[in-house]
């Protein structure tokens, strides 16, 4: 069996610890703060390897805090139907197998039709998701801060 063959995406909605305890620290608290508010209208779901749980991220239906500095554009970006891709992470150990594109290609399957946007603070993850059909839609800088907002060009063409 390959390991394309060995990977599942798991629905931990209902209880998204699991997926919890495998974020750093500082984003296992945000979204534990948040999760109260958003439970009902998000998604998590967790990408497992055989029976290890070896990463996830979470659609969100409405916008978040981090949203915030550029929330017009956030509130249109739902009202399009697009979902809001967030936490999207995968254990520095199973790093370097694409496993995070493996994640976006089976939420994809998983909600056919669904377009999804996201915003990433790290320059050098734009080419990540570049390659795995997202483009950069509008940079937005506060406070020497800069953030790329980039949407699925797949699904929002």
């Amino acid at each position: 069996m390959s390991t394309a063959a060995a990977l599942r995406l798991i629905d931990l909605s209902a209880d998204p610890r699991p997926f919890l305890d495998l974020l750093p620290a500082d984003w296992r608290e945000e979204l534990v703060a948040l999760w109260p508010a958003y439970a009902s209208t998000s998604t998590v779901l967790g990408l497992q390897l055989d029976a290890s749980l070896i990463g996830g991220g979470v659609l969100f239906r409405q916008p978040t805090p981090d949203t915030l500095g550029y929330a017009d554009l956030a509130r249109s970006l739902f009202a399009r139907g697009l979902l809001y891709i967030g936490y999207l992470w995968i254990a520095p150990a199973q790093r370097g197998h694409d496993y995070g594109g493996a994640w976006l290609d089976a939420v994809r399957q998983r909600f056919p039709g669904c377009g999804f946007w996201l915003a990433i603070e790290d320059a050098g993850l734009r080419r990540f998701y570049q390659l795995h059909g997202f483009d950069v839609m509008q940079a937005y800088t506060s406070n020497d801060h800069t953030e790329w907002i980039m949407t699925d060009n797949i699904r929002t063409a």
